[in-house]
């Protein structure tokens, strides 16, 4: 909803696209009666244009009270390629949201089962909060973006939110997103005559990273972000690999700094049922803060590994700050690096 003018997200997109300065698209859907709706899905048939210009979509808009985000944005009609891994190069672009300008910000989206990520930050200083990502609406089942093979080591591709560009925030001091889609979230399809049959769900191994950063992507914030589990009541999985995210975070850049200090209550991020709940092959990254493997309430949600490191000079903790590390197979595990705190 573009001031007093109605239209479609995609047509949204497309009209900011074409204007000059910041814009702002505002969600106001009404039922068939014309009466105000509490939370509304939009399941596009394409992938949406990508976003060359600033804009702040505010999913809050839609209901203002809303304590969950009340839009959301499900790729449930955009099916992967049928042949995978041979056809991978057909994943590429099929996110919920493709972002390309700086300056945007994306709050209060519910962002689902889209092929590829759910958000792919490809632009400088944007803002991600308050987002569900890889679950429905209510944020406690499982909806994973991205796709993969039964033999997960064979091919996994997609996830949360990818970052490319600099100096973006993912997440805030109360204003964190919730990303998972971890368990029993992936989605299948049978082709019959040439037609695809109606989605189902079903359980894979594991499910792409929750965060990903490229080598590209300096200087990020993530924070107060809820990465792995769906519901506080999450447990860890039978099986080893079975259920998890590769990686909560996946940090192959420089100069990011995942958690916070003492002084900003709520900065640290919570972390889980992953393979690696924070992967770190870049350098000169501070994690501070966090909470990887332990629910609020106390319940085991280790990882396999609580934080890998693979680059060099990067800190972990300070004396005024420390992670908590509880469940874990391996709290924290060192791969060829050097220069290190912990």
């Amino acid at each position: 909803k573009d001031g007093s003018a109605e239209c479609t997200l995609r047509a949204a997109i497309q009209t900011a696209n074409g204007r000059k300065g910041a814009e702002v698209i505002q969600f106001g859907i009404r039922s068939a009666a014309g009466s105000a709706l509490p939370s509304v899905s939009i399941s596009p048939e394409t992938p949406l244009p990508a976003i060359i210009s600033p804009v702040a979509i505010n999913g809050f808009s839609q209901n203002p009270d809303a304590v969950k985000p009340p839009v959301e944005l499900t790729g449930i009609r955009i099916p992967p390629p049928p042949n995978l891994p041979a056809d991978q190069e057909q994943l590429s672009g099929k996110h919920g949201l493709t972002i390309q300008a700086s300056g945007c910000l994306v709050t209060g989206l519910v962002i689902s089962w889209f092929p590829d990520f759910g958000i792919h930050l490809d632009s400088d200083e944007c803002q991600v909060n308050r987002c569900f990502i890889g679950t429905d609406s209510s944020g406690e089942i499982p909806r994973a973006n991205g796709v993969t093979s039964d033999d997960w080591e064979n091919f996994t591709s997609g996830g949360g939110i990818l970052v490319t560009g600099v100096g973006n925030e993912i997440g805030g001091l109360g204003i964190g997103n919730r990303i998972a889609g971890n368990r029993d979230g992936y989605r299948t399809f049978t082709t019959l005559g040439g037609a695809q049959s109606a989605p189902s769900v079903e359980t894979r191994p594991v499910a792409g990273p929750g965060i990903e950063l490229e080598e590209s992507a300096h200087g990020t914030l993530i924070q107060g972000n809820i990465i792995g589990p769906t519901r506080a009541g999450d447990t860890v999985p039978t099986s080893a690999t079975a259920g998890r995210l590769l990686a909560g975070i996946l940090v192959e850049s420089d100069g990011n700094v995942v958690g916070g200090s003492p002084d900003e209550p709520g900065a640290g991020n919570w972390i889980g049922l992953s393979l690696t709940g924070i992967s770190l092959n870049g350098a000169f990254n501070r994690i501070l803060g966090n909470q990887l493997g332990m629910s609020a309430e106390g319940l085991n949600q280790g990882n396999e590994v609580g934080i890998q490191v693979s680059g060099n000079d990067n800190q972990i903790g300070d004396p005024q700050v420390g992670n908590v590390l509880v469940y874990n197979r391996w709290g924290i595990r060192v791969l060829d690096a050097d220069h290190f705190t912990i």
